[in-house]
């Protein structure tokens, strides 16, 4: 169970990450 929720939490980070660059750019 917590193996799955890290991953949703690393999903998350990576989305808000992506969003950010796409923003920065």
């Amino acid at each position: 169970m917590q193996l799955g929720t890290t991953n949703i939490k690393k999903m998350k980070s990576m989305v808000q990450n992506s969003k950010a660059k796409k923003q920065v750019q």
